[in-house]
């Protein structure tokens, strides 16, 4: 979560409006959808289901895998579109996925996601039963990665997307998103970081979305104590410092004061609110709070850190760190 996405979540009064699939026994209309993975590790690292590959070459589904590994080899066929972008960043990947996507919805996923049954169908039923909406967000589970640093990483990130939660999110998870292509104005697809810094917060703020809860999928992320904390610290380093040179217009003094703020938040009182979504679920404890705590702190470290020394090897940092974690478990 970015500094800017996380005071709007913080500031946002209202929760967004949610679709629940009362006609879930009738068949989905076949809407074409691009599906955008990010694969930093490769095609091979991703969790995509096979029936994603299987239905991929039909005109209602194109998979596109934006691959940032270090072997490369074209995999392209007809509905699947493997792009070579070795050693960039997340928002490049994205970047490179949303020019080449054919279909005008266009569902966002990264290589840790598994999609779940019944993804693609409730956002289907979805945009058919609301035209007006631009962009559309699904629920987040951890059937996957249950360790406590890793439920702690997930909850600290994503607790408002956990079913078992049953909270009501104020934002749009990056993790599960479906957009209209013809939502993002010609200059956001063309610049790196243009979705998250433009498409993204235009779009909230004119509350055109929908939440989705039935659309879920499984975020397989394992950590430990260590990975944890370093890639927490890294990855509020990283995204900080894409956001101050997106160009927000606001002076240095502006954005340090407001990372500050958000900073502060995120270590204090965040955490403490996120353990009331956990009241009556099996992780409810004291525990819980203080490893969400701790990350709170340690990216509030990430961030101030962006503002000193910019952002470093950061990017490389998490990816490295994820790499290491998928290949132990």
């Amino acid at each position: 979560m970015t500094s800017r996405m996380a005071a709007m979540w913080f500031f946002r009064r209202s929760p967004v409006r949610i679709f629940r699939n009362d006609d879930g026994m009738k068949p989905a209309p076949m809407i074409p959808i691009s599906v955008i993975v990010t694969a930093p590790h490769g095609i091979s690292k991703c969790l995509i289901p096979p029936e994603f590959f299987a239905a991929a070459g039909d005109e209602s589904l194109e998979l596109i895998f934006a691959d940032a590994g270090e072997k490369y080899e074209d995999q392209s066929r007809p509905g699947l579109k493997h792009l070579n972008v070795r050693a960039a960043g997340l928002f490049a990947m994205l970047q490179a996925g949303l020019q080449r996507a054919r279909n005008d919805w266009i569902l966002m996923i990264e290589d840790h996601g598994r999609p779940l049954p019944g993804l693609l169908d409730t956002y289907r039923a979805a945009i058919t039963a609301n035209p007006e909406v631009d962009l559309l967000f699904g629920g987040v589970e951890n059937m996957t990665s249950v360790s406590p640093w890793s439920y702690a990483s997930f909850f600290y990130n994503k607790l408002e997307y956990w079913p078992s939660a049953r909270l009501e999110p104020k934002v749009p998870s990056l993790a599960n998103l479906v957009v209209r292509r013809a939502a993002i104005v010609p200059s956001e697809l063309a610049q790196d970081g243009g979705f998250q810094f433009g498409t993204y917060p235009r779009l909230l703020a004119a509350g055109r979305m929908l939440y989705c809860p039935e659309a879920v999928l499984d975020h397989v992320r394992w950590f430990t104590f260590r990975s944890a904390l370093t890639t927490s610290f890294h990855a509020a380093r990283a995204v900080t410092s894409s956001d101050r040179a997106s160009g927000s217009g606001r002076t240095m003094l502006n954005r340090l004061l407001r990372d500050g703020l958000v900073a502060a938040y995120g270590f204090t009182y965040h955490p403490w609110r996120m353990m009331r979504g956990l009241r009556g679920t099996s992780q409810d404890s004291w525990l819980m709070g203080l490893r969400m705590a701790a990350i709170g702190l340690i990216r509030a470290a990430g961030m101030l850190w962006a503002h000193i020394a910019g952002a470093g090897n950061s990017a490389v940092q998490v990816s490295a760190d994820d790499l290491r974690r998928n290949s132990k478990q």
